[in-house]
């Protein structure tokens, strides 16, 4: 039975409780393929999922301990082995994509996850690159592009004499979605207002904000009513009618997380009292959508944001890093020497 080594967490808990073991090689089933894992990134869905919190992760992915052992949900490296039914692709291919959540993830030398939901890498993409877009990018595109028409629905570079001068206020623009749906945001013909702390700030601007606000020094709710088209919480521990009251008459909201509070506030107010202009967004995997991150990429419209790469060995010290919430971007993993 050939082995790899994985970072497994038998129990839900802190960082500390992580361990190397060596666990059997997945095989890939019907539709799958098994990737030799080149470097990996942390999501804040990983430290979701560690602590088991809030109790509805446990309902989900097991009540007790975690069904699925090997955290990761980004992945880029090499095709090792082809499932029946997979055409696409072959071996060595390098490729990347995002982990559905009920798979074992890509901390770990090898994983097995749908063929369907991955892409070949672009050549000029490396790696650890490659290792930093899937989830968060795929998130701040489909938030942005999903609930309401953009202005400027091809991701060409926007038209300075655009008619619509439409408006999106990006909470949270920094880290990993927040950094990506700046850029994005811009292809699709917003201007956009970025709310970030302080040292972010100049980020935000790096990155194509045409207003920042410092949620630490303004305020963010106060002067700003029924002013925006689209306002997109990739953070947060506001109430939904707070950011109601920034939005114009047809305006939509979507968040994709934050506080608990948040979080659940956008889940009810869509369902029952806001429909459609409320919206909490899960992430979809798509291969269109991973596609269409390649094409920005390489006509260097979006910057992968990596903040720092850690090598395999120091694994728990970034997930500690990413934790702490030092990170301005993504912090990936290189897997393999």
């Amino acid at each position: 039975m050939a082995t790899m080594n994985a970072l497994v967490y038998n129990n839900y808990g802190d960082i500390d409780q992580l361990h190397f073991e060596e666990v059997k090689v997945p095989e890939p089933n019907e539709g799958e393929v098994l990737i030799k894992v080149h470097a990996s990134s942390i999501n804040a869905g990983d430290l979701v999922l560690l602590k088991g919190e809030p109790a509805v992760i446990r309902l989900v992915f097991g009540i007790f301990s975690p069904r699925h052992k090997i955290l990761g949900h980004d992945v880029s490296g090499t095709i090792a082995k082809l499932g029946n039914g997979v055409s696409e692709f072959k071996e060595g291919d390098a490729v990347y994509g995002p982990i559905p959540i009920f798979f074992n993830g890509s901390f770990a030398e090898y994983v097995s996850i749908p063929a369907k939901i991955i892409s070949k890498k672009p050549e000029s993409m490396s790696f650890e690159e490659a290792a930093a877009f899937p989830t968060a990018a795929v998130t701040a595109l489909q938030s942005l592009r999903d609930y309401r028409p953009p202005p400027n629905t091809t991701l060409d570079t926007p038209s300075e004499s655009m008619n619509k001068k439409e408006k999106v206020m990006i909470y949270g623009a920094s880290g990993g979605v927040g950094a990506y749906a700046i850029q994005i945001a811009k292809h699709l013909g917003y201007e956009v207002t970025a709310v970030c702390s302080t040292r972010n700030l100049d980020q935000a601007r790096q990155f194509g904000a045409d207003n920042v606000i410092d949620y630490k020094t303004q305020s963010v709710f106060e002067g700003a009513e029924h002013q925006f088209d689209l306002i997109f919480a990739a953070n947060g521990d506001n109430s939904v009618a707070s950011y109601k009251s920034l939005l114009k008459k047809d305006g939509v909201f979507t968040t994709c997380g934050g506080s608990g509070k948040q979080s659940l506030q956008a889940v009810l107010h869509g369902l029952v009292l806001s429909r459609g202009k409320v919206n909490y967004h899960s992430f979809i995997p798509s291969r269109e959508d991973l596609d269409i991150i390649s094409e920005l990429f390489e006509s260097k419209k979006l910057d992968p944001n990596v903040d720092c790469v850690f090598p395999k060995d120091r694994i728990i010290e970034a997930l500690r890093y990413s934790s702490d919430g030092k990170a301005k971007g993504k912090v990936v993993i290189k897997m393999i020497p």
